[in-house]
Formats: C-alpha cells, structure tokens, sequence
C-alpha cells in the first residue's frame, strides 16, 4: 500500500489552501512518471499509453484481439492530442519547481522532448493520411474505424470537407509542441490547422466523433440541438494561439466565441423566463430556445464551469495586450463581472456534499438528472474558482470562490485520487461518492490533461492570488 493521507482543508483561505500544493505536486509528478515509463517501455508503439484499470491496476494495454478497445490495438485521439499538450504544459511547469534538482528537470525534460516528437509525428501522419482530421477510435496504424453492432471493427472513409470532434483537441497539441520543440515547420502547420478549425466551427463544418460508453451520457450528433461545446474548448486553444501568434484574429474569435456562449446559453436579462438568472443550458434549439432533452432542459455543470476556467484562461492571455479595443475592453469587464456569479450559481446546482459535481442537472426540475460523478469536473472548477477569485471585486465574492475551490479540492483528495495505481482518479463516482466503473469519455485514463493542466493553472493562480 502506498503511503497517502489526503490533504483537507478547512477554511477558505489562500493560506489555508497553500497546503494542498505539496500533495498535488506529488500526484503530477507521479502522473508525468507514469506516462513517461510506460510510453518508454513499448518500443516501436508511437502513442501514449495510459491504459490502466484504475479498480485493480490491471494493465490493460497488452490485451490482445483487434477488436479490444480497451487494448493498445485501439487509439483514442482524444487521449493522445490532450497528452501531447499536457506533458508540454507539465514540461514547463516543471522548469518552476523549486525542490527539484537541476539534473532532475533536465531529464524530466528530455524524456517529454522525445516522447512529444514521437506521439504528435505519429498523430500528423495519421492526420494527413485521413484528409486532414482525426478521429476518436483508430487503430494502431492511424486508420478510423467504429464498431458494428455485434463490436466488429468498421474502418471509416473520413469526408475532407470537414473537421472532426477530435481535431478540437489535436489543434492545440500541434501548436503546444511546435513551441516545446522549437519546431517552426510544426508551428506554421499548426497556424494553417487552426484557421481550417475555426472556419469549420463558424459554417457548422464540425462532425462529432465521440463513441458512446455510458447509456446515461448520449454523445453524438443530434438534428435539432446545438451544443456550445465547440466554441467553449477552443477557447483554451485560442488562449495558446493568442499567446504564441500575437494575431489579433485570435483575440476577436474568442471574444466573439465567449459572447456566442453568454448570449445563446446563458439565462441573462431573463432571456429564457420558464428559468433561473444565470442558468446554463447545455443544448438550444434551432430558434434559440432551451433544447428538451427526454423533456427536460439540461445543464452539464461540469462544461458550464469549465467554461468559466477555459473562457479567463483566454481573458488572462489577453487582457493585458495594448491593442485592445474600447468595445474588447468592455467585453473583458464583462467577463469579470459575470464570471464570479455564474461560477456560484453552477456550482450551488451540481455540488453533491458527498464530494463531487452530478454530471447533468435538470434546470426545469431543479434537480440533478444524472447524479454520477465524473473526477474531470473538480479540477476544471479549481482552477475557474482561483481565476474568478483572483478578478472578485469583494471580499464576499472572493470567499466564495476560495470555498468552492476547496470543497472540489478535498472532494477530490478524499474520493478520486487512488494512490495504490500511481494516484490515478477514479473515472467516476455515484451520488454516494462511490467509485463506479462509468466511462464517462474513453476507458484510457486521463493522461495529465484534465487533472494537470488544471491544477497547474490552479496552483499558478493561487500564487498570484497571494501577490
């Protein structure tokens, strides 16, 4: 057994939560270890492999069969494209931690540098050998594929006309490791990519691509409802290409994106008068009203509040650029106004006390719709919650945020982490803060991405906070 006491704090306090940094370091760390080993270990395999039972630590890559999806023969694009962009993302942070010898970021460093060269060269070829896009299932040659009703693999003819789910994604892995590596013909790539990417989001030129694991999570294209999702996860690429192409292209797209999302599926100015102030709906309709679905108008609290994180990761990227426009200034007061309140409101709607966040709440009923809890969401509303502390205009507002970032903190410590398989999270709670074997994306573990990045911009922020 290894040794773990999780760090629960208290009171909502920047110094009260200084004390959990420690502990995440520790989980991050051990996360880059794993990711690193196993990738290093599998000789010709060019992708990442976090194929793990998180229950009993089985190794799941070395299951054998062409049809396993859970075996190394299956590769989930959405797993690899955010692990190219974390290991970049945690190469960095680790550059800043100050008990780390110099020798140990040095090799810490190496060993990303190669491993990043290798998955996204893999991942670019698969790419460009299927019209541009990837796709959430491929096989170990790069080829898409879904299954059959009887789980027979069906390789799939990708359509160039258009991008795929899972370009979302891969936009910013490209760009994150073309300036990890230094590599400028990757950077232009990547410029070229992304301008593909936005086009497609702006004339409704997006297929999703998510395979469905849990009955209770429908995924897929559905006529008549219309998602903020696309807009509302590029906003964390269009925070990564405004930083690193000064194009102020790029800062217009995502202030119009956080404007397309405020106004369309947000309940301001009593837009959708049957619901609450300040009410997130998932889906709209056609003609802008809230989307039933089974009859009932849905809120993912989980995206809503990763809006909040991914919309002032975008914001802090930008705010500070001489360029800014008086309207692009109002916009980002806007924002910070907003923001803080929005945050509170999801966040009173989809905390379960038993520590976590329901995966769908049910605005019309004012009750969760689906109570399972998956892990991604905690880290995602840590790091929301310390931005919006960070822009609170009083002190009320900057006590609530420190305390949400501490009741997802301790949720999270207490009911996710297992340090018995390398601190990876449970994929999933039941309302009762139970670890349930629901898939809520794709049965490889999360690869840095949700947990990393967002803690990292967590801990960053708190640093900040304290300034």
């Amino acid at each position: 057994m290894t040794s773990y006491s999780p760090v629960l704090v208290e009171t909502a306090s920047l110094r009260e939560l200084e004390r959990v940094v420690p502990q995440y370091r520790r989980i991050l760390l051990e996360t880059v270890d794993t990711i690193l080993e196993r990738f290093e270990r599998n000789g010709a395999y060019p992708f990442l492999d976090t194929k793990i039972d998180v229950f009993s630590g089985k190794d799941l890559s070395r299951t054998v069969g062409a049809t396993d999806i859970f075996g190394r023969e299956t590769v989930y694009a959405w797993i690899q494209s955010r692990g190219v962009e974390a290991l970049c993302g945690h190469a960095q942070w680790i550059e800043t931690l100050p008990d780390l010898t110099a020798e140990r970021k040095q090799a810490l460093r190496e060993r990303i540098r190669r491993t990043v060269a290798r998955v996204v060269r893999a991942l670019e070829a698969a790419r460009h050998a299927n019209g541009g896009s990837l796709f959430f299932w491929m096989d170990a040659d790069g080829r898409p594929f879904t299954l059959t009703p009887d789980g027979q693999k069906n390789e799939l003819q990708l359509d160039p006309a258009f991008c795929y789910g899972s370009d979302m994604f891969h936009v910013k892995a490209v760009a994150a490791a073309a300036d990890f590596l230094g590599d400028t013909d990757l950077r232009a790539e990547a410029a070229r990519y992304f301008a593909r990417w936005i086009r497609a989001i702006r004339t409704d030129a997006v297929r999703g691509d998510q395979q469905p694991f849990d009955p209770k999570n429908p995924v897929g294209r559905v006529p008549g409802r219309r998602s903020h999702g696309l807009r509302m996860i590029t906003l964390g690429s269009l925070a990564l290409y405004a930083r690193l192409y000064d194009d102020p292209a790029h800062v217009a797209d995502g202030l119009d994106f956080i404007r397309h999302i405020l106004d369309k599926h947000v309940n301001m100015n009593n837009r959708f008068p049957e619901l609450a102030p300040l009410d997130f709906v998932e889906f709209i309709a056609p003609d802008g009203a809230p989307y039933r679905q089974d009859g009932h108008i849905v809120c993912d609290p989980g995206h809503a509040l990763e809006f909040v994180g991914l919309g002032f990761k975008f914001l802090n990227t930008i705010r500070s650029r001489a360029d800014l426009t008086v309207a692009q200034q109002a916009d980002i007061a806007e924002c910070d106004r907003v923001f803080p309140r929005l945050l509170q409101h999801v966040f009173r709607q989809g905390f379960n006390p038993q520590g976590g966040i329901c995966k769908t709440f049910a605005l019309d009923l004012n009750r969760p719709l689906n109570a399972d809890m998956p892990w991604w969401n905690l880290p995602e509303t840590m790091r929301a919650a310390l931005f919006c502390h960070n822009v609170a205009a009083d002190d009320e507002t900057r006590r609530a945020c420190l305390d949400i970032a501490r009741l997802c903190s301790n949720a999270f410590l207490k009911n996710y982490v297992n340090p018995n398989v390398r601190f990876m999270a449970y994929q999933t709670l039941d309302e009762n803060a139970r670890p349930v074997p629901v898939i809520p994306a794709t049965p490889d573990l999360d690869p840095g991405y949700h947990t990393g990045l967002s803690v990292i911009d967590f801990m960053a922020a708190l640093a900040r906070g304290k300034e």
